[in-house]
């Protein structure tokens, strides 16, 4: 809905945005874990997205198509896992109709249940865009520093407060 007086940001330049992995909720009773991911692309077609959970085979998960905007399509991918005695890595793989974006992947953790939850917190998200981060080593300090912790000690959650919103790229 366009509001008066309001002015849309340009439209995106790049075709695909995202994977964007979100955490819903967990129930301790039932051990359930649910999340989703959303994926911006301006590819018509929506993409395939399989995950493999190490408790089991390949599973390839169908999109629900949320909305449009500037030529973009948002699809919303919905995640359900049963946490186990012990965290386990979760992977998967977004597959897009195109070049040079034909497939990506990526892994996240579960916590173990009944164990506790290691859960990491930002605001802003590093440095703002009018920074030369090729000047201090091209990732943001704040995310080397997310990225070692997780090596050492998997992060299972993690929240963005603040002004992280103002340093995505989306409409840029």
């Amino acid at each position: 809905m366009e509001y008066p007086g309001s002015k849309r940001p340009p439209a995106p330049t790049r075709p695909v945005y995202g994977p964007y992995l979100q955490f819903i909720e967990h129930n301790p009773s039932t051990r359930s874990w649910e999340g989703s991911v959303l994926v911006v692309s301006s590819y018509q077609q929506p993409p395939n997205l399989v995950f493999q959970d190490i408790q089991g085979p390949p599973v390839q998960l169908s999109p629900l198509w949320l909305d449009s905007y500037g030529g973009y399509q948002f699809w919303r991918f919905a995640l359900n896992f049963q946490l186990d005695t012990h965290e386990r890595p979760i992977r998967y793989n977004i597959g897009y109709p195109a070049p040079p974006l034909e497939q990506m992947a990526f892994t996240f953790w579960l916590p173990a249940a009944g164990a506790d939850w290691h859960w990491g917190f930002h605001s802003c998200n590093g440095f703002s865009q009018s920074i030369d981060q090729s000047k201090w080593g091209g990732v943001p300090p704040l995310w080397r520093d997310v990225i070692n912790v997780h090596d050492q000690r998997r992060l299972h959650a993690m929240v963005g407060g603040g002004d992280q919103v103002y340093t995505d790229g989306f409409f840029v």
